[in-house]
């Protein structure tokens, strides 16, 4: 069986670097995990242009234009294609879903049907095909995500997961830098898996999303210093700009968003579900997610005190959490707020009869 590598237009009917880029993203195995929706795609995609293009990223200068092999493995349809279409393919090849299991049972053999198996060794013996096949050698692939490349089919713990991992050393010690984007826990702000997960990578990037827009990153590996930074998100053009800090400028445009909608009802008050409170100030273009206007609220509660606008958090109503606020014309007692915040739970739950 030989490998054709893919075309941008018919899909729609080197020896690494010490650095991938230097003060920034090291080489080896990188683990990059963030929340669902949270923009992991959107960066790594802009990730690839620069690589393959030797762009700078995030103000940091890349060496030279090296080869990527994306692997959009959450895209079953051609529309994946169209991010990258502009780019050069003999620098920049992308896989779908589907292109990526035809290969795979074309190398397999009809005994699989329409299901190859999926597992960390087919997918290291589908790459190893496509360089021996095409000669085109990555400096960097890109897998999005994680999952679609481990078995299913076996319980994973942590000796499992470790030995998964160390499967992509084969990759690397050719000179190829492999990027596993992975989602975080709902509960807590780490990675999907067990420690056996993060303990086997070269680097870990905590890809944070603050507002549609401004995302933080953090990266931590023993080859470099750890890097913290901030930037935005322009995605009309793809840009990524490096911000110094979620800043107070952000910070008060959407906190006034959230005020002037509560002074725009008619008894200035709000009572629902942080999501909902995101959603309303901006008719469902907020910049903000929930967890995040949570915590600019709670940053800023004194503020808001001082503004006469009372806010009480994390009432229990059946599952969900919710919160009241309510604007005064004067300061008033606690007393007040509790018996004021009282009435409109109260009337919540008579909506959710």
């Amino acid at each position: 069986m030989t490998i054709t590598l893919p075309k941008h237009s018919d899909l729609k009917s080197g020896v690494c670097c010490d650095d991938l880029i230097p003060g920034f993203l090291p080489s080896g195995i990188i683990l990059l995990y963030g929340s669902e929706k949270s923009g992991k795609s959107f960066f790594a995609a802009q990730l690839a242009r620069a690589i393959s293009s030797g762009e700078p990223f995030l103000e940091f200068n890349n060496e030279s234009q090296r080869k990527v092999l994306y692997f959009g493995l959450d895209d079953k349809d051609s529309s994946l294609y169209d991010r990258f279409s502009s780019l050069a393919e003999e620098y920049c090849i992308v896989y779908n879903y589907r292109l990526f299991t035809e290969h795979l049972l074309k190398i397999q053999g009809n005994s699989y049907h329409n299901s190859p198996l999926i597992t960390m060794d087919s997918f290291v013996n589908l790459v190893k095909t496509i360089i021996h096949d095409t000669e085109f050698k990555p400096n960097l692939i890109i897998i999005d995500t994680f999952t679609k490349i481990r078995d299913s089919r076996r319980e994973h713990d942590y000796d499992s997961e470790v030995n998964e991992i160390q499967r992509l050393r084969d990759l690397t010690m050719q000179g190829i830098t492999v990027l596993l984007i992975s989602h975080k826990r709902k509960t807590a702000d780490t990675y999907i898996g067990s420690a056996g997960t993060g303990a086997e990578p070269d680097a870990l990037i905590n890809f944070t999303s603050e507002t549609n827009e401004v995302k933080k990153i953090s990266v931590i590996s023993n080859a470099m210093a750890p890097v913290e930074l901030a930037f935005k998100v322009d995605y009309e053009t793809g840009k990524l700009q490096r911000i110094q800090s979620f800043n107070e400028e952000t910070i008060d445009k959407d906190l006034t968003s959230v005020i002037t909608y509560l002074f725009a009802q008619p008894r200035k008050q709000f009572v629902g579900t942080m999501q909902e409170l995101t959603f309303f100030p901006r008719n469902g273009t907020g910049n903000r997610t929930a967890e995040s206007l949570g915590k600019l609220i709670r940053k800023k509660i004194n503020y808001l005190a001082s503004e006469n606008i009372a806010v009480t958090m994390d009432i229990k109503v059946g599952k969900k959490k919710i919160l009241t606020m309510k604007a005064y014309d004067y300061n008033p007692t606690a007393e007040e707020v509790q018996i004021d915040s009282q009435i409109m739970v109260e009337e919540y739950k008579s909506k959710e009869r």
